[in-house]
């Protein structure tokens, strides 16, 4: 198995289309709210997923500007599968 992790540069159509079999995963951080083949919206979507788990974690005074605490971070992490369709501007071939 390989999961290619990848920045908002890798936030392309092509990139997914091309993903060689099965045992290949993408791992993209979003740079733009696309549509989904499903009619919903990308961000919106990922908002209404649950969250996953919290973590907590102290966070050290700052001497006149803030007082030691304990931070929550939430945090939603899953897998799931949706689609993407082509952009406008896709030339798409017999390969395709």
């Amino acid at each position: 198995m390989v999961t290619i992790i990848a920045d908002r540069e890798s936030d392309i159509y092509e990139e997914w289309a091309r993903v060689p079999d099965e045992r290949t995963h993408l791992l993209t951080r979003a740079c733009r709210d696309r549509t989904l083949a499903a009619g919903d919206k990308l961000y919106a979507w990922i908002d209404a997923q649950p969250a996953q788990g919290t973590h907590c974690f102290d966070v050290p005074a700052r001497p006149g500007k803030r007082s030691a605490h304990q931070a929550r971070w939430t945090y939603a992490l899953g897998v799931s599968r949706f689609g993407v369709p082509p952009p406008a501007r896709t030339k798409r071939t017999a390969a395709d």
